[in-house]
């Protein structure tokens, strides 16, 4: 794997918090989450309970964005992100740290939106760029099948008129048939790049293990809760992924070891990404740093506050070279 070029941000969000604002009545939405945590991983308990803080550095995995688009999401960079994020990850004990020697995690930050493939305009972006098969070559009318009394075919069954009207309704059905075959291949390899795409989306949004283990199509209630999923995958989506890697052993011995990660998405229509993100990781935490055993859909509400942010210490920022 060649080494990520990837800005850490290293300064401390100290008093930043966030909240639910007071009276708030917005309507609820379902973020689908998935996490899963090394079996090396274990956070260490205090005494009176709760986890022993760890400290982390953001690094700038980067904005994958789709195809078209999003005024919500394209302008954001990563320290906008870093900043919703910090106060969900600060509640589960989650410290910004301000100095790389004491700095346990590096969490890489990726985000963006998935293509989704249900919508006609949507549709149209998986069926673009797909290289259509040649349709097969039309049969050509012989030479004297014109003629009045000449046998033109080459059968002997059909003279004159008949047998070029004969070959005329052979031509156009075989004209018919090439149109039907080449629309029926454009529609396969419409279908076949639309099921990659959905395969990239689940695998990105934290959906393939569960289609995984649900197999394959069967006529029961379990398959409607496969085509629930198979639905919202082919729905744009808006995503963050969130992988924590041991970051002394990155530094020291160029290994990475992935500790955890945590992936959570939205559907995108109706949704404002800057405005969604803080509450769509406000949900999600719960499951940082642990196994969700599956992807969950847990419920939010987009009314969040966030508090005033002070920045402790900008020691470290810039641009890194990380180590494989």
């Amino acid at each position: 794997m060649s080494p990520i070029s990837s800005r850490l941000i290293l300064a401390a969000v100290a008093l930043a918090t966030l909240g639910v604002r007071a009276g708030a009545e917005g309507p609820l939405d379902i973020v689908a989450v998935y996490s899963s945590a090394s079996p090396a991983y274990v956070r260490a308990v205090l005494p009176g309970g709760g986890f022993k803080p760890e400290t982390f550095a953001f690094g700038d995995g980067g904005h994958l964005g789709g195809t078209m688009a999003d005024l919500t999401l394209d302008t954001l960079q990563i320290g906008d992100v870093a900043r919703l994020l910090a106060p969900s990850l600060a509640a589960r004990d989650y410290v910004s740290a301000s100095d790389p020697r004491k700095t346990d995690l590096l969490i890489m930050v990726y985000w963006g939106a998935t293509d989704g493939t249900n919508s006609l305009a949507e549709r149209s972006i998986a069926g673009a760029d797909i290289p259509l098969p040649p349709p097969p070559p039309l049969p050509e009318v012989p030479n004297g099948a014109a003629g009045s009394g000449g046998n033109g075919t080459g059968d002997p069954s059909m003279d004159g008129n008949n047998g070029y009207k004969s070959q005329s309704i052979n031509t156009a059905k075989a004209a018919a048939d090439a149109a039907l075959n080449g629309a029926l291949a454009v529609e396969n390899f419409a279908n076949l790049k639309r099921d990659r795409l959905d395969a990239e989306s689940a695998d990105i949004l934290g959906y393939s293990a569960e289609l995984r283990n649900m197999g394959p199509f069967t006529p029961t209630a379990l398959n409607l809760r496969r085509q629930g999923l198979i639905d919202e995958v082919e729905e744009g989506r808006y995503y963050v992924v969130l992988m924590a890697y041991d970051f002394p052993t990155l530094l020291l011995h160029k290994e990475r070891k992935l500790l955890w990660e945590t992936r959570f998405s939205i559907r995108a229509r109706g949704h404002d990404f800057a405005k969604d993100v803080a509450a769509m990781a406000q949900s999600a935490s719960k499951y940082f740093g642990q196994d969700s055993q599956g992807l969950m859909r847990d419920s939010y509400r987009a009314d969040v506050t966030i508090g005033p942010v002070r920045i402790v210490s900008n020691e470290g920022t810039g641009t890194k070279e990380l180590p494989q």
